[in-house]
């Protein structure tokens, strides 16, 4: 519970000072971008350390910080998960891979102008 409360609090601050926005087709992510990829349907992923898979059933939004882009593939380490179903703890060292393809919207974070 407490590991919820600590993640809930740094998305609510992350929130304050930057938006996401649509990421264009052609639109090259920084190091270390930090991305939300919402699918329209959820999508059963697996994060992987070394040998060890870890399923994530029915994601609906990942969040993540981009490691590496691989042709259409995006290397993450995972920040927060939105699923209607339980999601196992991730170790620190896991990655993500995923191609968001066109059943995705890829969002980027970016300092928010709004004051």
């Amino acid at each position: 519970m407490r590991r919820s409360l600590v993640l809930a609090a740094s998305i609510v601050t992350l929130s304050g000072c930057t938006s996401f926005h649509l990421v264009q087709p052609n639109e090259s992510l920084p190091p270390h971008a930090t991305v939300a990829i919402t699918f329209n349907e959820p999508r059963d992923l697996e994060a992987r350390r070394e040998a060890t898979v870890y399923p994530l059933p029915q994601v609906g939004t990942v969040y993540g910080e981009v490691e590496a882009t691989r042709s259409d593939t995006l290397v993450l380490r995972v920040l927060s998960i939105e699923s209607s179903r339980r999601q196992p703890r991730l170790p620190a060292e896991a990655r993500l891979a995923v191609v968001p393809g066109t059943s995705a919207q890829l969002s980027a974070s970016g300092v928010s102008e709004q004051r």
